[in-house]
């Protein structure tokens, strides 16, 4: 599996950051085996598939995501003797990797947009920077759950850092430690009875397999900078210093709002004055233009894509 990733994706590869949505669009849609963080197909459920291309719209680069139920399988049903239920139950969440430095993003819808979902009672969230290392991390006084860390500073830069503090860097989560009433990091739990009516009456068991990694500074592996969203530092991730952001509702389903948490995501995007510039086929669209006006220099964009699809209409045609 490992020489099929190398030679599915090549860290080195100078790709863009909408190059590299691109890419990842594909490997959504199961057209590429592997990606720069995966080296198997993660994204299972074909129902998630839209709303997670319509995300990278916004120039988020998803990573992970699942969507939320509950679902009750008897194990060989078929069988001669059938053997025990099952039941298992799952939170949405979404991961997904955002620029700071981008011409099609601004710096303070980024910003904004981390302050807003972590003020959302029924989500959890975790927000953190790429490329910095964290203090200890304090609970905001009168929040009652929002975790706060700010970055290392060097004493040289900690007292212009108090009066222009990049606060865009800043770690923040919202997410308790686990508990009777709090999921906490957990996205999948399961028990397990002799017959179905006789589920009700188990206790739950987490699944630690599934679980969001980081919900406090202290998760994050020291000396990891540049290498937290994807696993391996690329070019682009010194390009654009993204933020890593994870995205959970609070409780178990049933759900809030029909259960969409990338409706709730897109809603609260747009909220903060981001826009859909990074659609695909804008991108593609001007990808060919780019491509004509470096062959034929005065070709208005117009033009270009004309030529274009008339090039294409005439293989298709001979074949």
């Amino acid at each position: 599996m490992c020489h099929a990733r190398l030679k599915d994706y090549n860290p080195e590869e100078r790709m863009s950051w909408s190059e590299l949505l691109q890419y990842n669009r594909e490997f959504i849609r199961n057209q590429r085996r592997s990606t720069a963080y995966s080296w198997f197909p993660v994204f299972e459920n074909a129902r998630l598939t839209p709303v997670l291309l319509s995300l990278q719209d916004y120039g988020c680069l998803i990573i992970d995501a699942r969507g939320g139920g509950n679902r009750i399988v008897q194990e060989n049903p078929n069988a001669k003797t059938p053997g025990p239920w099952c039941e298992v139950m799952d939170r949405a969440y979404i991961r997904f990797l955002l620029p700071t430095d981008h011409p099609r993003i601004a710096m303070p819808s980024v910003r904004m947009l981390g302050m807003q979902l972590s003020s959302l009672k029924d989500i959890d969230m975790v927000y953190y920077y790429e490329y910095t290392e964290y203090e200890p991390g304090v609970i905001v006084p009168k929040t009652n759950k929002v975790r706060l860390a700010r970055p290392v500073m060097t004493e040289e830069a900690f007292e212009e850092a108090e009066t222009k503090a990049p606060s865009y860097k800043h770690f923040i989560s919202t997410v308790r430690a686990k508990g009777p009433k709090s999921a906490g990091a957990t996205t999948s739990k399961h028990r397990h009875a002799p017959t179905k009516d006789d589920l009700k009456s188990q206790k739950w068991t987490r699944c630690g397999d599934n679980e969001l990694p980081v919900i406090t500074e202290e998760d994050i592996e020291q000396g990891s900078q540049g290498k937290r969203g994807f696993g391996v530092e690329l070019p682009v991730s010194k390009a654009v210093k993204p933020v890593i952001m994870s995205v959970a509702f609070k409780q178990w389903p049933p759900h809030p709002i029909g259960g969409d948490l990338a409706q709730l995501l897109e809603f609260t995007m747009l909220g903060v004055g981001m826009q859909p510039l990074f659609k695909e086929e804008d991108e593609l669209r001007s990808k060919e233009a780019q491509h004509w006006h470096k062959v034929d220099g005065e070709l208005t964009v117009e033009d270009a894509i004309a030529k274009r699809i008339s090039e294409l209409t005439l293989a298709a045609n001979k074949d």
